[in-house]
């Protein structure tokens, strides 16, 4: 592990110990090294599942720390949905991880057993499935939640146009929860240094993918930012320069002027959604970064 970077699990796994959050967890934890190596242990077995290559390197492909410190200061981020006390953001309030033991690391467990709520950042691993499952579970999170509630999503997109996408099917379902705010270019992605590895850091290949931004989120939430600064876009904008964004797209965005609209439309898709949504088992949340 990345020395700069093993302090802030370190410090995660004795804060959660003095929170007593270590309490309930069976078999009680050894020690701080025990655990770094239950982490490290688990990650390489969850990537041993996949024979995709690209699947397996989207384990230690982070997003780089000016884009959560962007996100952060103008889209009002507090959380990330998806992480792993291995890379996890310290920056942000709370976080969500793949196993039960990432408590140990303060880390909230399974995304995808409570609503979505509030401001969050969500980059999963790039597996179809997962990504499908994580989009669903953000856009009726967004129609249920009663309170302001915007995931921004990171979404991969293989052959560059969104209709080839695998998820590309929801998000011209629900155009009125989903907006995307920009594009990453492939040549323009820059993730963060891989934080941890085995035996020897490999530097990560060079993405042959661009990057969607997507804004998955309900009416509250929209005029809730433009109401704390009408700007945010254009200042998130200028703090991830490497996209390509849309601000001219985004005034024209049904949730706008269609409060109601989007209400009755997106409880009647609802149903449709929940059902399918009822047919998944919940996976493990292989995610991180």
């Amino acid at each position: 592990m990345a020395p700069e970077r093993l302090n802030i699990p370190h410090t995660a796994f004795h804060t959660a110990k003095l929170k007593a959050l270590h309490n309930n967890i069976t078999p009680s934890p050894k020690s701080f090294a025990s655990e770094l190596l239950g982490l490290l242990t688990r990650k390489t077995k969850l990537e041993r599942k996949y024979h995709s290559k690209k699947i397996k390197d989207s384990y230690s492909q982070a997003l780089p720390n000016h884009v959560h410190a962007a996100l952060k200061k103008w889209a009002l981020v507090t959380q990330e949905t998806m992480a792993s006390p291995l890379d996890f953001n310290p920056s942000y309030s709370h976080y969500w991880g793949a196993d039960s033991r990432d408590a140990l690391f303060g880390a909230h467990f399974n995304s995808f057993s409570s609503q979505f709520t509030g401001f969050s950042v969500c980059h999963l691993i790039y597996n179809e499935q997962t990504m499908n499952l994580s989009l669903r579970h953000a856009i009726y999170s967004a129609i249920l939640s009663t309170e302001a509630t915007a995931t921004s999503m990171f979404l991969p997109s293989w052959n560059g146009s969104m209709i080839t996408n695998p998820y590309s099917s929801l998000l011209t379902a629900f155009p009125h929860l989903c907006h995307k705010l920009g594009t990453i270019p492939a040549n323009e992605i820059a993730y963060a240094s891989p934080q941890s590895w085995i035996n020897q850091e490999t530097p990560l290949p060079q993405a042959s993918w661009c990057l969607h931004i997507i804004a998955v989120w309900n009416t509250a939430a929209r005029l809730y930012l433009d109401k704390h600064n009408p700007t945010w876009l254009q200042n998130l904008a200028c703090d991830i320069p490497e996209a390509n964004w849309q601000l001219n797209n985004i005034a024209s965005h049904p949730v706008s002027n269609a409060r109601h609209a989007e209400t009755a439309l997106g409880l009647k898709k609802f149903e449709k959604l929940h059902r399918q949504n009822a047919n998944y088992q919940v996976l493990p949340q292989t995610c991180f970064g």
